[in-house]
């Protein structure tokens, strides 16, 4: 929670200001300050937005960044979530 105090003469007059933070999503990390999100590039994902880094790129798969990954032609996998890719 803000508190703006305002005063005028030598009344003061406070304000309350209820701030609502949103959370990172899939595809971002937390900043090591904890106060900002962060997408992931080109080569990188994530899954879990509370993570402060991202996750390297797997084998057999393109990440073009934030939550995508892609299999390599001729790989699949068995879910969007999957890290696996099958031959």
């Amino acid at each position: 929670m803000l508190q703006f105090i305002v005063s005028e003469a030598s009344t003061p007059v406070g304000t309350n200001v209820t701030v609502h933070v949103v959370q990172c999503s899939v595809g971002d990390v937390t900043a090591t300050t904890g106060d900002a999100c962060q997408t992931c590039d080109r080569g990188y994902y994530s899954f879990d937005p509370r993570n402060s880094t991202c996750d390297w790129c797997v084998p057999n798969a393109e990440c073009p960044g934030g939550a995508v990954i892609s299999p390599s032609p001729g790989f699949w996998r068995s879910s969007p979530r999957s890290i696996q890719m099958h031959m």
